[in-house]
């Protein structure tokens, strides 16, 4: 499917719904952020992954992609009720909304246009600094599943309670919001590995780069481990700090 956002509407139009709660979907729809997605079928609530694919306040509506795995949208239709929730950008979000239309293009593919949510409940995460390291260095992390070979990718960011990792392709295949890791190895610029574990908050993939971005919480950190990602973070602070102040350092 296309992600799209339909521009040059016409500013005449108005809709009734709060701009943060609009503003927040847009920033899904751009992220290709993976959703978890639990649907009301007559077979009981199935539980599955989606992308929004457009969001329409003017026309009251969200459209998003078929339901993964595929069998997952059998006996929806319209009026079916669903539940959508994720995160971005150290927010959680959530809301409900029922299928107004279900869409099919020329290739067969499958889509549901849902009436526009008129609430979603979200929640920060935390307040913790984070420090952005893709401009520092390639700093690899590796992510162990109980039954694959580690996944390796970049750190992006940084805090005391969890990271961002960027990896080429599409090994979110392997992963979704709240799955856990069995060990995460995180290289820093010294050299120095920090072992935790973790678990997955959110998943983005971006099709136009072929790169998929997992924000990580951790869940079993040593003391020592989170001391170093600690004095990491408070070096680089200091390091942009400096920058900011237009001091030169060797």
């Amino acid at each position: 499917m296309i992600f799209k956002r339909k521009k040059n509407k016409d500013n005449s139009k108005t809709h009734p719904y709060f701009a943060g709660n609009v503003n927040l979907l847009d920033q899904i729809l751009q992220a290709h952020l993976l959703l978890n997605a639990t649907a009301a079928t007559t077979s009981g609530a199935q539980k599955a992954s989606t992308m929004l694919l457009d969001s329409s306040p003017e026309e009251g509506t969200i459209t998003i992609d078929a339901l993964s795995p595929i069998d997952k949208n059998k006996g929806l239709k319209p009026g079916s009720a669903f539940k959508l929730d994720g995160a971005i950008n150290g927010t959680n979000f959530s809301f409900q909304s029922r299928i107004k239309k279900i869409l099919q293009d020329q290739e067969g593919n499958l889509s549901f246009q849902l009436r526009f949510p008129e609430k979603i409940h979200s929640e920060l995460q935390r307040d913790s600094f984070r420090v952005n390291v893709s401009v520092i260095k390639e700093l690899k992390v590796l992510l162990y599943t109980e039954d694959d070979d580690p996944l390796v990718g970049y750190l992006r960011d940084i805090s005391a309670t969890g990271f961002r990792v960027e990896f080429k392709g599409k090994p979110h295949a392997h992963f979704s919001s709240t799955d856990r890791t069995a060990k995460c190895l995180i290289q820093l610029p010294d050299s120095t590995k920090v072992e935790c574990q973790a678990k997955i908050m959110h998943v983005g993939y971006n099709p136009d780069l072929d790169i998929c971005k997992l924000g990580c919480k951790y869940t079993d950190i040593p003391g020592q481990g989170q001391r170093i990602i600690s004095r990491f973070i408070n070096n680089i602070q200091r390091e942009l700090k400096r920058k900011e102040q237009g001091e030169d350092f060797a």
